[in-house]
């Protein structure tokens, strides 16, 4: 069987209440004297008890909605656990009731400033003792909070307006509809609040204590600030910078305050104070009750009439009884002086543990990061000389490995002289002995072609005749020699050699053609190897024809080049007189950058290298700047097997490499 549902309240007829709220006795024993104000929820008013002459606020409420007008009639059932509330910083709920269908609130009545006529709200700051006097006020507001806090009871609608002001007394109060907090509701069932003050978690509709202690904050910035630290064109702006927009502190808020603010203003909840007693006592101010009306009694006395004496024409207060203990008073006072001294001081232990736990946990943390900032420092360290070391190593390894290539190349170069010797002198022998032919150059090419074709004036667009190219077929003069092909590329490498050369004897114009059709296809590679896609290029094997001598000078002035600090124009020039050996041994280098980037500056220097020389700029690296280390590395070594391949295209010989700088 379902439960019953509550009765839907009576519908609220306003056009009675303008009618007949000026009576004496609208609302039973009250006779309302002047409006105070209206709200998001209703209007109160300013109302005498006609019994004893008092003055009380009556807030009225006003709700249209039928469904949330049922959910605030039942949440007025909750009235009791405000109304045990007596603290001098807020303002009491005395009664509640019901008239032509509204429901009204009666509170004790806590004068007619607010804190929000106080504030300057124009961007001013205030200073001297207008700023103390604003504070005072927030930290008596600070107090009557955590009363409510204190009962479970959150207030969710904090602002300037709703702390009122009667002398130098500060009294929260609206808070009759908060949220009434206990172990056994989790939701808001009537969460609101003012978007310039709300807490960010109030967007998910969730909020507890802590979501005061930001509306604090928020109040305290404009105290201290003369303006909102978040305003925008709407509320759904403002809500979403509450949420996201960091928080600004001017410059001119003391360290204590600035400290206060941040706390406060944490966008997640667990970062902010956890109770508005903390917040306190970050001021240094007292947190119990009686402490503080005492204070405020004290200081404010003047301005609030206490001590005034009577007002004109009322009675004085009669005499105490002479049988009264005459030092009841003093003993009263001591007891509660003592009373708070106890409570003041638990305070602060409490806080000073609080504050002696964070400073021990801060200063592990510190210690741990500057110990885990010494340990990345020191792997630093070791990785820079671990690098260092492997590229000493390499560099030890390869001059190693060419001083036993220089060694063979020695060793058969001079076992090539004595085998020449011999045969040479076999052959002067058989030469005196019997008649030798005589020594030919053989051209390939077709035997009618005029022989002005080959001439490099022709080549050069002139028509001056000259001696023909002589086109080498002999295999030991070759530089480079193939390895291995890719099955894709078997009929676009050249093996022997190249095709352009067949055809430069018939046509120069189609040879110009072949070779730049070849050099298209190796650059069309250099793209896909620039975009680090894996590419399949042919392998070839260097075979220099220099005499030892001039291979050492060639490798020592190489080194100069690539070792030195700035680039040495005068030294690349040099080493032109060795191509293209020269030439393959750099392709050759570039081919083995290592793959961990180490080789990357000295590999843009090889690259440079080639193309000053051969004058040809279609194998670089595009987007080299956008390329990490080894990513470049890959793309080099890429670069270093098609440099080889263009070089068996253009420079296999130094006779081809002459013809092919007239062609090009």
């Amino acid at each position: 069987m379902s439960e019953p549902q509550p009765a839907t309240p009576a519908a609220a007829d306003w056009e009675a209440f303008y009618a007949n709220y000026r009576k004496p006795g609208y609302v039973p024993g009250y006779e309302l004297t002047s409006k105070l104000g209206g709200g998001q929820f209703g209007i109160v008013f300013r109302a005498r008890k006609q019994s004893i002459g008092k003055d009380y606020a009556i807030k009225f409420l006003q709700v249209d909605d039928g469904e949330v007008r049922r959910a605030i009639v039942a949440e007025l059932e909750q009235l009791k656990y405000f109304a045990q509330i007596d603290h001098p910083n807020l303002v009491s709920i005395e009664d509640r009731g019901e008239v032509d269908g509204i429901p009204y609130l009666v509170m004790s009545f806590a004068g007619t400033e607010t804190l929000r006529d106080r504030i300057f709200g124009d961007g001013k700051a205030p200073t001297g003792e207008e700023r103390d006097q604003l504070v005072q006020f927030f930290l008596q507001a600070c107090r009557g909070v955590a009363a409510l806090h204190d009962r479970s009871l959150v207030h969710f609608d904090l602002k300037p307006a709703n702390v009122f002001l009667k002398g130098n007394v500060a009294r929260v109060g609206d808070y009759g509809l908060s949220k009434l907090v206990t172990h056994s509701r989790g939701s808001l069932s009537m969460g609101r609040g003012t978007p310039y003050y709300m807490a960010p978690e109030l967007l998910q509709r969730r909020g507890d204590a802590r979501s005061d202690v930001y509306s604090l904050g928020v109040m305290l910035f404009e105290i201290l600030c003369g303006r909102l630290p978040f305003t925008g064109d709407s509320e759904w702006e403002v809500l979403k910078k509450h949420e996201e927009a960091p928080l600004e502190v001017p410059a001119h808020v003391g360290h204590t305050e600035r400290a206060v603010l941040q706390r406060c203003m944490a966008k997640d909840p667990a970062a902010r104070f956890q109770s508005v007693a903390e917040v306190l006592a970050a001021f240094g101010a007292p947190t119990g009750a009686g402490a503080a009306a005492w204070s405020e009694v004290r200081h404010g006395a003047d301005d609030a009439g206490f001590a005034a004496g009577p007002s004109p024409g009322s009675a004085a207060p009669p005499p105490p009884p002479d049988d009264d203990d005459p030092y009841a008073g003093f003993r009263r006072a001591s007891r509660e002086a003592w009373e708070n001294a106890r409570k003041i001081a638990k305070d602060a232990s409490q806080n000073a543990r609080k504050i002696a736990k964070r400073a021990h946990r801060e200063a592990r943390e510190a210690w741990r990061e500057v110990a885990e900032g010494k340990a990345r420092k020191t792997r630093r360290r070791v990785a820079a000389w671990q690098r260092m070391r492997s590229i000493h190593r390499a560099r030890r390894e390869r001059e190693r490995a060419e001083r036993r290539l220089h060694t063979r190349r020695g060793l058969r170069t001079a076992a090539v002289f004595l085998a020449t010797t011999f045969v040479l002198a076999v052959g002067l022998f058989l030469f005196w002995s019997v008649a030798a032919p005589q020594r030919q150059v053989t051209y390939v090419g077709m035997p009618d072609a005029p022989r002005d074709v080959f001439s490099a004036a022709s080549v050069a667009g002139t028509e001056s005749p000259a001696q023909p190219i002589p086109i080498p077929n002999d295999p030991a003069a070759r530089v480079l020699s193939t390895v291995s092909v890719p099955e894709d590329l078997v009929a676009e490498v050249s093996r022997g050699e190249p095709e352009w050369l067949g055809k430069l004897q018939i046509d120069v114009a189609a040879a110009r053609d072949e070779l730049h059709a070849r050099l298209a296809r190796i650059e069309e590679l250099q793209q896909q190897a620039a975009m680090l896609r894996e590419v399949s290029v042919p392998r070839f094997r260097v075979q220099y024809g220099l005499p030892p001598t001039e291979q050492v000078e060639m490798r020592r002035q190489l080194d100069q080049l690539l070792d030195a600090k700035k680039w040495q124009p005068q030294v690349a020039a040099e080493l032109r007189q060795f191509a293209p050996e020269v030439l393959a041994l750099a392709a050759n280098e570039l081919a083995v950058t290592p793959p961990d980037g180490s080789g990357n500056e000295r590999a843009a220097r090889l690259r440079r290298f080639l193309e000053q020389i051969t004058g040809y700029r279609g194998l670089r690296p595009e987007g080299e700047n956008r390329l990490g280390t080894a990513q470049l590395a890959k793309v080099n070594a890429e670069l270093g097997n098609l440099w080889m391949w263009y070089l068996n295209e253009v420079a296999p010989s130094k006779q081809v490499w002459d013809a092919s700088q007239r062609v090009r």
